[in-house]
């Protein structure tokens, strides 16, 4: 369930799928780019609300807004977004600079200590041998 906010919707619709394939093919480039762009819209979505520079330093900004975003960012769907979002970052591969940086401080709020991560051990063979190719 969602508080049927069809842009919002959309953007949820997006996170979650992108968090579910990038959680079952880690190693795909295509994954990859679909989990960093649907994030980081979802991300960016809550920054609208929220709009705070820097959600670290949050005391600064306006606690409305912040419960503004929380709200909006709290459905049923919301959860479920949030849970694959996870589960796709433990997956490994994707790095906190792979986000803009301006984005950067609002998806580790989404990602979870996994964004924090070096690439996949997983991946490595794969990507070595490319890079061996070239």
């Amino acid at each position: 369930m969602s508080d049927k906010d069809p842009k919002l919707d959309a953007v949820r619709m997006d996170a979650l799928q992108a968090g579910t394939a990038y959680a079952m093919s880690p190693c795909d480039d295509t994954m990859k780019a679909n989990l960093i762009a649907a994030t980081t819209a979802y991300a960016r979505g809550y920054a609208e609300i929220y709009g705070c520079p820097n959600p670290a330093m949050g005391m600064f900004c306006s606690e409305k807004k912040r419960d503004q975003a929380n709200a909006a960012y709290s459905t049923p769907l919301d959860a479920r977004v949030k849970a694959a979002l996870a589960e796709a970052f433990e997956q490994k591969g994707v790095v906190k600079e792979d986000f803009p940086a301006d984005i950067r401080p609002t998806v580790l709020a989404f990602a979870g200590p996994g964004l924090w991560s070096d690439p996949s051990p997983v991946c490595l063979p794969r990507q070595q041998a490319t890079a061996s190719r070239k």
